[in-house]
């Protein structure tokens, strides 16, 4: 099982509190996430990707076991917004406001400052005290409890001790807990869609508010808010999703197939969404007629940092160079296969990053300075860019899953699983554009029907409407093969626009063939050694696998 390693700007011991917002905004701290410098504490939220990594081993494991963990990891967390439940000596004296500060001891006796995760009223005996984020990305550094099959104490309170309560009323009380059952997390994968029904609107003041545009076409294709929830669970059971539209049936898939269609659900159906909510809450705080305090403002910037959080994740690291599980991590690896890298968008080495992770930080960087200086116009300009450049690595997986289905022999369930779940990412907005164009590529794409899908039809489809999605055919690029001569695109995978690759040369053939029986030995090789999970590594072994011949497929992230 291989666990990728963080490059770490500081590894700090003591966890800092959120503090004096004013002093907080006003210096610049010490950790990036894949090169944006954020105003706030956002590693918690960063955190959500570890998480993923953690679900992606246990199920790696290939046992129910294991994908029961995964399941629980799922459902209550492990990484991200972490709490204790403490039982007090005494009952509260004073009513405890939501977000008051609250000073302890971890379990190594180093200092920790925390901050009420609710209201609680004089006289009670339990308290939640969450932890509050560090500028470490170290996963090793926080506490990580609540669901995780192997817990991590470090930061933890101690099982015992006093704490000090920082509201109105300054007091300290002696408490205990149990560090393996009573620490846990606020925020999980399954809430995150579970709440959508709630969290994806604006501020309503006069009630009736609606979802927030983007979010309103998926609400209204699948014919719920917690779609992502639905295809997620339907996955983890083994049965249909019951969507109005682009419905979903796991019932005849195994472990590995299940497990696929989860990892691209979690990240791509459910975590995407929610990095437009917090940019859209920033919006609406910085939008607000009353809003002209400096700390509603750092409102608005704090949840418009918290966006670039969920679509980077912490284990880029500081400068993007990592290994993550995230939007950003899915760009860089499609710009590989789409020959979409570099500032350009023209090279198929991920060494300067994808065209569109370029892109994205530019408007984070530019809604950053925007919310900051109250420029809220211009801000909601760099959010609706965002939303585009979004969806095109979305579309660049799901063609290159329809094309596996279509053009490569000894497609598997697993293969089908990634298709239809990148697919349920993304034909939302096709239907939003035209609706026949998003029944087109979810027939060809769904569950259930043995791959059978026809490549150029879903290619067309998504042609068909690009403009309406805001995307450009180089934007998207095609499927390019660096061969031993030259690179050329693959027979029907070139982008709109590009007029279709000559005969191939006879150096072109020589050069493939060879590539082909090279890439073959080195395959049957990582299918025999390496655990197999197609996207993003951590896999399950592949004995009954490698006695099939090895289908050359682009890199997509085995981690052998």
């Amino acid at each position: 099982m291989v666990s990728p390693r963080l490059t770490l700007v500081v590894l700090s011991t003591i966890t800092l509190c959120l503090g004096d917002e004013l002093n907080q905004s006003s210096r610049r701290l010490a950790y990036r996430l894949a090169g944006f410098d954020p105003t706030f504490l956002i590693t918690d939220e960063a955190a959500i990707d570890q998480d993923q990594r953690l679900m992606i081993n246990l199920m790696a494991k290939g046992t129910k076991e294991g994908f029961l963990d995964a399941w629980r990891v799922y459902q209550d967390g492990a990484f991200s917004r972490p709490y204790a439940v403490l039982t007090l000596e005494k009952p509260l004296p004073h009513k405890v406001k939501i977000g008051t500060p609250i000073s302890g001891r971890s379990m190594e006796g180093v200092r920790l400052n925390c901050e009420a995760l609710e209201t609680t009223e004089a006289g009670e005996k339990t308290l939640k005290v969450r932890y509050l984020g560090s500028e470490s990305l170290d996963p090793q550094s926080r506490c990580a409890v609540g669901a995780n099959p192997i817990p991590i104490t470090t930061g933890c309170m101690a099982t015992n001790g006093a704490i000090e309560i920082l509201g109105e009323v300054e007091f300290s009380t002696g408490y205990v807990y149990n560090k393996l059952t009573d620490n846990k997390n606020d925020r999980a994968i399954e809430r995150m869609s579970k709440n959508a029904f709630k969290k994806m609107r604006p501020r309503c003041f006069g009630g009736g508010c609606g979802y927030f545009k983007d979010f309103r076409k998926f609400e209204q294709y699948y014919g719920t808010a917690d779609y992502g929830d639905k295809f997620t669970s339907s996955a983890f059971k083994g049965g249909f999703a019951n969507f109005t539209h682009g419905d979903a049936n796991f019932r005849d898939y195994d472990f590995d197939a299940r497990a696929a269609a989860i990892m691209t659900a979690t990240s791509f159906m459910i975590l995407t969404q929610y990095i437009l909510q917090e940019l859209e809450h920033s919006l609406d705080k910085c939008e607000h007629a009353e809003c002209k305090e400096e700390h509603c403002l750092k409102n608005a910037i704090q949840s418009m940092e918290a966006g670039v959080a969920y679509y980077t994740g912490s284990l880029e690291g500081p400068d993007g160079s990592g290994n993550g599980y995230l939007l950003y991590a899915l760009a860089d690896k499609m710009c590989k296969v789409f020959k979409t890298c570099g500032p350009n968008g023209d090279k198929t080495s991920d060494r300067m990053g994808s065209k569109i992770n370029i892109e994205m930080f530019d408007q984070f960087k530019q809604m950053q300075a925007n919310i900051k200086s109250h420029r809220c116009t211009p801000a909601r300009k760099n959010k609706e860019r965002i939303a585009i450049l979004m969806s095109v690595p979305l579309i660049q997986a799901t063609l290159m899953q329809a094309y596996i289905g279509d053009r490569q022999p000894g497609a598997s369930l697993v293969d089908e699983a990634h298709g239809a779940a990148f697919a349920a990412s993304v034909v939302p907005i096709v239907a939003s554009c035209k609706v026949s164009d998003g029944n087109i590529i979810y027939a060809n794409m769904k569950t259930g029907k043995g791959y059978k899908g026809n490549f150029e039809d879903v290619k067309l489809a998504f042609e068909r409407n690009y403009e309406c999605m805001g995307v450009k055919c180089s934007d998207v690029g095609g499927y390019w093969f660096n061969g031993i001569a030259s690179g050329f695109y693959m027979d029907g995978f070139y982008p709109c626009g590009v007029e279709p690759p000559k005969p191939w040369t006879g150096g072109q053939v020589v050069g493939f063939v060879f590539a082909s029986l090279v890439g073959t030995v080195v395959l049957y090789g990582v299918f025999k050694t390496c655990r197999y999970f197609h996207f993003f590594g951590f896999c399950k072994t592949m004995q009954k696998r490698a006695r099939r011949p090895v289908i050359l497929r682009p890199s997509l992230g085995v981690d052998a």
